[in-house]
């Protein structure tokens, strides 16, 4: 595979993966970044409910009320934002496991912001520093495959969520896929197809001193 150097300062991008609970994405942003190491583009992916996060707070998160859960949740999307900002600024491309979109998904569904989408707008703009992705990437898959992909999976609290709460998720990142020019990948697809897919969209959107015809 041919190597890519002499990336320019613009290629410091922040790039977006999004979806339902069970859709593939995580497995596919992990894919795209060893793809992207493999050819020599530093890059690091962040993520706000982390592993260490669900190993921490995964028996606790089901006694919180409402308000404690949106400021925890406040708390890890500021600290993925801060690695966003910091890791760019370092000229490195940034993967977001999932970005501010997440967040105005699960609270325009659910506690008492629910119905205050101007409020939602502030909240979300003061967590993730007004930084917004480069390309977002939406892996779209049914309802009832991730639901099947999470109950072969540990369990944690948002693993645990009814059938319907899948459904609102997905009729969501519909809309939003629509609305703001997602790119839409199919989740079912084989994950180095998936994989393959992604990272030519992200390389082509790059600022390279070099052609990219062997991967490409």
């Amino acid at each position: 595979m041919e190597r890519i150097n002499n990336i320019e300062k613009e290629n410091n991008k922040l790039f977006a993966f999004s979806g339902i609970d069970g859709c593939g994405k995580t497995t596919l942003i992990n894919n795209v970044s060893k793809e992207l190491k493999n050819l020599e583009l530093n890059n690091y992916i962040v993520k706000a409910y982390s592993n260490e996060f669900k190993t921490m707070f995964k028996d606790k998160i089901p006694f919180y009320d409402d308000t404690t859960l949106r400021h925890l949740f406040n708390f890890f999307s500021s600290l993925q934002s801060d690695q966003a900002i910091k890791y760019l600024k370092e000229g490195n491309i940034v993967l977001a496991d999932r970005w501010s979109e997440a967040f105005e998904q699960y609270h325009s569904m659910n506690g008492e912001i629910s119905k205050d989408y101007s409020y939602r707008q502030k909240m979300i703009n003061d967590v993730f520093r007004n930084l917004k992705p480069h390309l977002t990437f939406y892996v779209s898959i049914n309802p009832d495959v991730a639901i099947k992909r999470r109950n072969d999976k540990e369990k944690d609290y948002f693993d645990k969520m009814p059938t319907e709460y899948y459904q609102k998720q997905k009729i969501f990142y519909d809309l939003e896929a629509i609305k703001n020019d997602w790119i839409k990948l199919d989740g079912t697809n084989d994950p180095e197809k998936l994989s393959k897919q992604a990272t030519k969209i992200i390389l082509g959107s790059l600022a390279l001193n070099t052609t990219l015809k062997e991967y490409l």
